[in-house]
């Protein structure tokens, strides 16, 4: 297998993906040796996802760059979207329940809901692996569990590079505890 993976393999960045519910999903075994992007609504995504859900899913023994539970990669926008009760457990560059990658993108009023995270990721994030130059607003992140083998694992992003994070929050506990305006430029 080659390229890029999900609903959709790699979209153009004219495009808008929206009201699409994935439940009961799994997806395995990629190819090693050309590793590709992988998330359930797409594998790299230059457009819009718009109120894309994805409930009780897995990817399990994937091995891939950039894996998410909505995209493997994207450069635009992720708005009211969710991934719920999901198993993620494979070996990428990064892994988000909700992107992988985040480069030069924005996800809005989005949430990642008690997922297991486990395996060997450089970068780890409850929404985001890796983001970068992007911004995540009104969006949350709750009881997920971690199992991983390798270091930068945030609860909301892995690794960022010149984010804003706004109005975002995170659970300690039993309680949701807020993030406001976080910026690492």
């Amino acid at each position: 297998y080659n390229g890029s993976g999900g609903l959709f393999g790699k979209v153009e960045e004219t495009s808008i993906i929206k009201n699409i519910n994935i439940k009961n999903a799994s997806n395995t075994a990629i190819d090693s040796d050309n590793p590709p992007r992988i998330g359930f609504i797409a594998g790299q995504c230059y457009g819009i996802i718009s109120n894309c859900h994805i409930t009780n899913s897995e990817l399990l023994n994937v091995i891939c760059d950039y894996s998410g539970g909505i995209v493997g990669f994207t450069n635009n926008k992720i708005i009211n979207c969710s991934v719920k009760n999901s198993t993620f457990e494979l070996s990428s560059n990064s892994l988000g329940s909700i992107a992988g990658r985040l480069y030069y993108g924005e996800i809005i009023n989005s949430y990642s809901y008690k997922n297991a995270i486990s395996g060997n990721s450089s970068h780890n994030g409850g929404m985001v692996g890796i983001a970068e130059n992007s911004s995540i607003t009104n969006s949350y992140v709750y009881k997920n569990a971690y199992n991983v083998n390798k270091t930068n694992r945030g609860l909301i992003i892995g690794t960022a590079t010149k984010v804003n994070v706004t109005y975002c929050y995170y659970n300690e506990g039993s309680s949701l505890k807020p993030i406001y305006n976080m910026s690492n430029d």
